[in-house]
């Protein structure tokens, strides 16, 4: 997908222009698209004529510093906006979606929140480094959940939840009534029409977004 696919605008039943913006697939440059320099920039755009903002969002994650700007620039925006949920939400999209003023996901959908995960290769210290430096990203991931849940649960609540049940760091998979009950979303819809292609031993598609599951 394109950049400039994401983006659209039209006027709703009230006269108001209406932004719309899909966040599909992997976040951030690195795969080619939902980079945050261009979403952004289009976003920016939509903002001088829309009334309202509308994120469709279907993704396994992605970059955490670019979903964590994407994040940013929303709750920094003027404009109401809400989030509509397809078929998952995962990682740092999660952040994402909890950026924005209303979050709505179908009874159907998946939601998973975890630990931030790194590839970081070298010896002791450079381990014991990037143990910490996750450790403080972790906690501006939780700054946001807390922010969303408006007081429903307590910091370590949430930290128990992206800790996961074996406290391994794989977090919690959560359906779209958890997700309410926490406050991570704000109203449950109509069930969505998924689709989903197992595609090898740790592979599987659903509604088109490729899912590794040995990310999780």
């Amino acid at each position: 997908m394109k950049i400039n696919d994401m983006f659209s605008s039209i006027k709703n039943s009230f006269g108001e222009t209406v932004g719309y913006i899909d966040l599909f697939d992997e976040i951030g440059e690195s795969w080619g698209q939902n980079g945050a320099k261009d979403f952004i920039e289009q976003y920016r755009e939509l903002e001088k004529t829309c009334a309202k903002m509308v994120i469709n969002i279907n993704s396994p994650g992605g970059s955490v510093f670019t979903g964590q700007q994407i994040a940013s620039y929303i709750k920094s925006s003027k404009i109401y906006t809400e989030c509509h949920i397809g078929a998952l939400c995962a990682s740092i999209a999660t952040v994402i979606a909890c950026a924005c003023d209303k979050v709505i996901m179908p009874s159907n959908s998946i939601w998973l929140s975890h630990s931030p995960i790194s590839g970081q290769g070298g010896n002791a210290h450079d381990l014991r480094k990037m143990a910490n430096f996750l450790d403080k990203i972790e906690e501006t991931i939780l700054n946001i959940y807390e922010d969303k849940c408006g007081g429903k649960k307590t910091r370590d609540e949430l930290r128990a939840i992206t800790t996961g049940e074996d406290k391994d760091g794989q977090g919690t998979w959560l359906d779209a009534y958890e997700c309410l009950e926490i406050g991570f979303i704000d109203e449950v819809s109509h069930s969505l029409a998924i689709a989903a292609k197992y595609t090898g031993p740790s592979n599987v598609i659903i509604n088109g977004t490729n899912i590794d599951l040995t990310s999780f």
